[in-house]
C-alpha cells in the first residue's frame, strides 16, 4: 500500500464459466408458446403429418382469436412432410376458440375448441415442395398430395435440450488500499450476461443470441469488465463464458428465423420511414431545375411588354397563334337586319388580297334599309 490511493487490480473470476444453449424450455425465457400438432389423414389415419407453430409472448389470449388468413408477427411455423422440415414465417392462419383454453394440456377436445366443440385452427397458403397447405374446412387441410387431414392433437411443446441453464459466479479483484469498496461493472453490454456491483454474475444460455448453435458446437463468449473503487482508480479484466449449442438443425434455423423477425423494423416504424422519403422525393421533383427555369425567364424575356400591346391593340384586333399549329385562325358569322331586331345569316360576298398584308371584303346588301354586323365565334 503506498502513500496515495492504490488503483484495485482485477484478478478474473472465481473459476471458468460454462453454459448450454438450449433450443427451448418447458416455460420458454422469451415467454414464447409454441403448440406441436399432429393431422391424421382422413382416409388412412396411419398416415400423418406432424407442425409445430411457435407465437411470441403475449400474441395469443386464452381464448384465441386470430381472423380468417391472418397472420400473427412474428410466429414461426415448422413443417414435417415426407421427411423434409421447412420452416415458415408469419403463416395465415385461422386459430379461434368459443371460450379461454387451458394452453398447458391438449387443446382439442378441451370445451370451445375441437369437433363438436367449435373454434378453430388452420394453415393457409403455405408451400412445401410443389405444393401448399391450405384449409378445407374447420380443423382439416389439404395437403400438396390432395389428401385432407384432420387436427387430431394440438398441445404445448415438451422441454428440448438440457433445459434453460443458468450459470453464475463471482468477478474478483484486489486493493492494496484494504478496506476500499470497489464495484464491478460490464465495459459493454453481453448478451444473456448480468454483471452485479458487488461482483457476482449470471449468465444464461437460453438467451436468443445464443439459440442458433448447433448442438456440438461451441462458442467463447468474451466479457470485459472494470472494477472501480470509491476514489474512481480503476482495473479492468476479461471474463470468458464457453457456451456448448444443444439446437437440432430444426431448432437452430427456428432460432435464425426470430433473429430475423427481431432485427426487422415493426410496420408502424417501415410506414413513417417509407412516408418520409416519399415526401422527400415529392419535395425534390417539386422544385424546378435550372434548365426549366431558365427555359421561364427566356419565355418571359421573350414576350412583348405591356405599352407594347396596348399600342399594339388601339384600333386594331391582335390574335395570337395556336401553340400546337403555328396558325392564327380568324372565325366570325355575317348576319344581316333591317330593323336591328331580327338578325338572319348572310350568304355572299367576296375577298380580295391586296397584297402586303392587306386584304379587302366586299358584301352587297339589297336595296332599302339593310345592316350588317359581324359575330366573333371563339
Amino acid at each position: 500500500m503506498s502513500g496515495t490511493n492504490d488503483a484495485p487490480v482485477a484478478v478474473a473470476a472465481t473459476a471458468e464459466a460454462t453454459a448450454e444453449a438450449t433450443a427451448g424450455s418447458a416455460v420458454p425465457v422469451d415467454g414464447s408458446t409454441t403448440f406441436e400438432m399432429l393431422w391424421s389423414n382422413q382416409q388412412d389415419p396411419s398416415d400423418t403429418i406432424s407442425m409445430t407453430i411457435k407465437f411470441p409472448k403475449d400474441s395469443i389470449a386464452d381464448r384465441p382469436s386470430v381472423p380468417f388468413r391472418e397472420s400473427v408477427p412474428g410466429s414461426v411455423l415448422t413443417i414435417d412432410y415426407q421427411g423434409a422440415v421447412t420452416t415458415h414465417l408469419e403463416p395465415s392462419i385461422i386459430f379461434g376458440a368459443t371460450q379461454e383454453l387451458d394452453f398447458s394440456r391438449e387443446l382439442i377436445g378441451q370445451p370451445g375448441f375441437g369437433w363438436g366443440e367449435g373454434g378453430d385452427f388452420n394453415i393457409f397458403s403455405v408451400n412445401v415442395g410443389d405444393g401448399g397447405f391450405n384449409g378445407f374446412s374447420a380443423f382439416t387441410v389439404r395437403a400438396p398430395n390432395g389428401e385432407r387431414y384432420v387436427l387430431t392433437s394440438m398441445k404445448p411443446a415438451q422441454a428440448s435440450g438440457v433445459g434453460g441453464q443458468l450459470v453464475g459466479g463471482q468477478l474478483v479483484a484486489n486493493d492494496a488500499d484494504g478496506n476500499a469498496t470497489l464495484t464491478y461493472t460490464l465495459d459493454e453490454a453481453v448478451a444473456g450476461l448480468t454483471v452485479n456491483e458487488d461482483g457476482s454474475y449470471s449468465f444464461d444460455g437460453t438467451d436468443q443470441a445464443y439459440r442458433s448453435l448447433r448442438e456440438g458446437t461451441t462458442l467463447d463468449v468474451v466479457a470485459n469488465w472494470t472494477v472501480t473503487d470509491e476514489h474512481e482508480a480503476s482495473g479492468s479484466s476479461t471474463l470468458t463464458i464457453t457456451v456448448t449449442g444443444t439446437a437440432t438443425e430444426q431448432d437452430a434455423r427456428i432460432a435464425e428465423l426470430e433473429a430475423q423477425l427481431a432485427a426487422r423494423p415493426t410496420q408502424a416504424t417501415y410506414d413513417a420511414v417509407v412516408a418520409e422519403r416519399d415526401a422527400a422525393i415529392t419535395e425534390r421533383d417539386a422544385r424546378p431545375t435550372q434548365a426549366t427555369y431558365d427555359a421561364v425567364v427566356a419565355d418571359r424575356d421573350a414576350r412583348p411588354t405591356l405599352a407594347e400591346v396596348q399600342d399594339a391593340r388601339v384600333d386594331s384586333i391582335v390574335m395570337a397563334k395556336d401553340p400546337v399549329t403555328g396558325v392564327v385562325t380568324l372565325c366570325f358569322d355575317l348576319q344581316k337586319s333591317d330593323d336591328f331586331i331580327s338578325w338572319i345569316a348572310y350568304g355572299g360576298g367576296t375577298l380580295n388580297d391586296l397584297g402586303n398584308g392587306q386584304f379587302k371584303v366586299s358584301l352587297p346588301l339589297g336595296p332599302g334599309k339593310e345592316w350588317l354586323r359581324m359575330v366573333m365565334k371563339k
